[in-house]
């Protein structure tokens, strides 16, 4: 028995990447806007959660019914390369409206993140986005506080 709790605490601590940039971050101007970072060596992954509020307009169908929510939990995926205190990353935002690079600069007490670049992506472009736009509206807004 002992020897099956030591392979699987083994198996389990081999597989767990922790790296000094990794928590979770609230962005300091924006409510309910948080960003969970994964370190694995200089790979970096950056999930961003947000709630948005709806109209009443959006429904989930599920095995209870249709559930018409007032807010709307959002989850955003990018990822890269970390160096340093600096990592370049990339991903859809806001909805997959925009294909986007960014970087983020890490601080003692949090982080700053800039997007570089914003293209149309198809369902941008289906929608009228003008993702062109984003970097001006968006840089100055993206300071974030680590948490824990």
């Amino acid at each position: 028995m002992k020897t099956l709790a030591a392979l699987a605490l083994f198996a389990s601590s081999s597989v767990m990447a922790a790296g000094i940039y990794d928590g979770i971050y609230a962005n300091q101007t924006a409510a309910n806007e948080y960003l969970s970072v994964h370190t694995n060596g200089n790979q970096m992954i950056v999930t961003e959660y947000t709630i948005v509020p709806s109209n009443g307009s959006v429904a989930f169908v599920s095995v209870i019914g249709t559930i018409r929510p007032p807010t709307v939990p959002v989850w955003q995926l990018f990822n890269g390369t970390v160096n340093g205190s600096t990592a370049n990353l990339t991903g859809q935002y806001p909805f997959n409206a925009c294909a986007v690079s960014f970087t983020l600069n890490f601080t003692s007490v949090g982080l700053t993140a800039t997007i570089n670049s914003a293209t149309n992506t198809a369902v941008g472009s289906a929608s009228g986005a003008n993702c062109a736009a984003l970097p001006a509206l968006m840089n100055g807004n993206l300071n974030y506080t680590k948490l824990f």
